[in-house]
């Protein structure tokens, strides 16, 4: 529960009893006075929200409260590989352990493609990373922080294999959704800020990707992912508040495969008439959607919806 739509409040109305995992925001974190996880993880920190604070420091003071009430019998899992997460190692009177896909730290890692956790200077093989059918580096950010959180919580070792290996993704990450003439829609309506983007987009073959952008303004820098556009991306669909935004970046850096539309059915349009056989059409805004819809779940619904509807009339 939590951020992503079900309250905390209405999860413990029918039961006090067991374990609550929840995705928190610094929204919510601005308000907490109680709040004290068992184990609270920090993923990663990067530029977001700048239409709410007043500069990074502001915003990282919010997120990094998730820890403020915990004590030392609780856990924090940090990102080893995210330097400014690692850093608050320094902040937090909780045990730390920390995950990473490229050292074998205290906690959880990645190694030769199998996982290990290492507490108390004894190493459990997990399992191996391809047993989970999730795709990419933040997937197994993802999944490592995750096994390592359950295990903290007494989560047994083949339970949490069991898990992995049948858990097939959330909806709206890069979710599939539909193949049209041979073009695949994917559904990553979820990926409201750049680096959500950018490692979608890293996980397609260079010029077979059709991206489309745009969405509310909360002061975001497209640069560096508007570069990752140009290097591998076949074409760019840009819509919504941040559309100027993204054309006067893409013509700063002499990138000229961008076409602005009004609509996200345009968009789907366009794309099956530009598109070609092998290509992916990824829906992945890296922009929050509350310029046209009432959240990403609504937007990447609607997607979804236009979609198999166009489907329908090809057939």
């Amino acid at each position: 529960g939590g951020n992503i739509g079900i309250p905390l409040s209405s999860l413990v109305i029918n039961e006090r009893d067991g374990v609550f995992v929840l995705e928190v925001s610094s929204f919510q974190l601005e308000t907490i006075e109680k709040f004290k996880p068992k184990v609270a993880t920090f993923l990663n920190f990067q530029e977001d929200h700048l239409d709410r604070y007043d500069d990074l420091d502001e915003y990282l003071f919010f997120k990094k409260r998730i820890f403020e009430n915990q004590d030392e019998k609780d856990f924090a899992v940090l990102n080893y590989d995210d330097e400014i997460v690692k850093n608050l190692s320094k902040e937090i009177r909780s045990k730390i352990y920390f995950f990473s896909l490229n050292e074998e730290v205290e906690g959880i890692f990645l190694k030769d493609k199998k996982i290990f956790i290492n507490i108390n200077n004894e190493k459990i093989y997990v399992c191996d990373r391809e047993e989970s059918s999730l795709i990419g580096d933040f997937n197994s950010k993802n999944i490592i922080s995750s096994i390592l959180s359950s295990y903290l919580l007494g989560a047994k070792i083949e339970a949490i294999r069991d898990v992995l290996r049948n858990f097939k993704g959330l909806p709206h990450r890069l979710q599939f959704v539909d193949v049209i003439n041979g073009i695949t829609f994917i559904n990553d309506s979820k990926s409201t800020k750049p680096e959500s983007s950018i490692q979608a987009l890293l996980l397609f073959p260079e010029n077979k990707s059709i991206i489309i952008l745009g969405g509310s303004k909360k002061g975001t820098n497209f640069k560096e992912l508007c570069e990752v556009v140009k290097k591998r991306a076949k074409y760019a669909i840009v819509i919504g508040a941040t559309k100027d935004d993204f054309i006067k970046i893409f013509d700063e850096i002499g990138y000229k495969n961008y076409i602005p539309v009004n609509l996200l059915e345009e968009a789907v349009d366009i794309s099956l008439d530009i598109g070609e056989k092998g290509d992916f059409v990824i829906l992945s805004p890296a922009c929050a959607s509350f310029d046209m819809f009432r959240d990403f779940e609504d937007r990447g619904d609607y997607f979804i919806k236009v979609v198999k509807s166009k489907k329908d009339e090809k057939n």
